[in-house]
């Protein structure tokens, strides 16, 4: 008789126990993939809200303690010198100010304008537009025009400051694109508006008349201008690692810092944790599941020893004994393994979409991995079971009766 054949006959003598086995070893692996799954897309949001986001890897200074003291001080500009050799050993490491005028100025419209400024260079490194001369970046709601901004000329005088002129200044308002407003530097209100430095620097000679050499000295000396025009100081740190390393030794010198990465280390940690034990216990499902269908096959086989000696005994060979029940174990995987394939494709197109493809990839080969481990252990079991002599299946058959 055919071999395919006798083999479709014994399946129907299989054991429901085996089949219940089958089952369950299945529904394992949906629920394994399923986690796997499940856990790449949470790490890959977590990265990209965290590892990716360039304000996790920003250290804002605010202001200065005196040490020995609990005396503070705004920033001046000698700050980011010191800054700069505080966190000098620190690979790509960037500092940057954030300048803030104070007070608004209007257009000719009557619309009223806080004036912020930037450096070109850490646009740059955010992949963003510069600024260009005369140009600012605005809130996503404003539209894209050119203003008239008075800038008032301001007398510093041993009462206080007056201001009896102004000047008039030409402005292109950009509003930010989506990508801006994910930086917290450029969370805009609609009234704020972002230069780079030399517009900044156009606008202070305008309202001082003092060069930005001299304005610079002066603002550390006494700062007989009014205002703070420095309103932080950020560090910029490519690798996270090192983000708390350089705010530990910010705040060992005095200064006030804040970053994203404390409230995030938090919550990566007991994410992680989360997951490990997650992934264990499925694991341990996995596990129990492959080992009971091992329990169940090798019973399986030891049940069918008598059928086994009588095929051996009317002529057929050891190989075809084995060809005969090997199609029980490979026939079913290979539906196991195809059907889960369009399973994880499936699921994960619908929460990866474009990392659908390494998603994919990573739980068809975890999926295979573990069917092909059970696959060879019951095989391995098969064979060592029909190279037996045919007195001996005979005999261990009755045993088993």
């Amino acid at each position: 008789m055919n071999e395919k054949k006798i083999t479709r006959i014994i399946a129907k003598k299989t054991s429901l126990y085996f089949k219940f086995s089958m089952i369950l070893f299945v529904v394992s692996l949906i629920l394994l993939s399923t986690a796997f799954l499940f856990v790449l897309q949470q790490y890959i949001q977590l990265n990209n809200d965290f590892v990716d986001n360039a304000n996790t890897h920003i250290i804002k200074i605010i202001q200065k303690t005196e040490q020995g003291t609990n005396n503070t001080h705004s920033l001046c500009f000698s700050d980011e010198t010191e800054i700069q050799d505080i966190v000098r050993n620190i690979q790509d490491c960037y500092t940057y100010n954030e300048y803030s005028i104070g007070f608004g100025m209007s257009d000719e419209e009557g619309n009223i304008y806080f004036v912020k400024g930037v450096d070109n260079e850490i646009l740059q490194r955010f992949g963003m537009t510069e600024i260009n001369l005369n140009e600012a970046i605005v809130h996503p709601q404003n539209q894209n025009k050119k203003i008239m901004l008075n800038i008032p000329y301001i007398n510093i005088e041993s009462g206080g400051f007056t201001s009896d002129a102004v000047s008039k200044m030409e402005m292109r308002l950009i509003p930010a694109k989506a990508e801006i407003s994910l930086l917290d530097d450029f969370d805009t209100s609609p009234d704020t508006i972002f230069v780079n430095t030399d517009t900044l620097q156009k606008i202070l000679f305008a309202m001082f008349g003092d060069t930005w050499e001299d304005f610079r000295i002066n603002y550390d000396s006494e700062n007989p201008y009014g205002i703070e025009l420095i309103e932080s100081i950020r560090v910029y740190i490519d690798d996270l690692e090192y983000v708390k390393k350089a705010a530990k030794a910010l705040t060992a010198n005095g200064y006030e810092v804040s970053y994203v990465l404390g409230a995030f280390e938090d919550l990566q940690r007991s994410l992680a944790e989360t997951y490990m034990i997650y992934g264990a216990l499925m694991l341990l499902i996995l596990v129990i599941s492959a080992v009971n269908i091992i329990i169940s096959f090798k019973g399986y086989l030891s049940s069918m020893q008598k059928d086994m000696g009588i095929f051996r005994h009317y002529g057929y060979s050891v190989k075809s004994v084995y060809h005969i029940y090997g199609r029980l174990i490979i026939k079913p995987y290979i539906k196991i393994v195809v059907s889960m394939a369009i399973y994880i494709l499936v699921l994960s197109i619908v929460l990866l979409q474009e990392y659908f493809v390494r998603a994919f990839l990573g739980a068809f080969f975890m999926m295979l991995l573990f069917v092909g481990i059970v696959m060879i252990l019951l095989l391995k079991s098969l064979s060592a079971m029909r190279q037996k002599d045919i007195l001996i299946l005979l005999r261990r058959s009755k045993e088993v009766e």
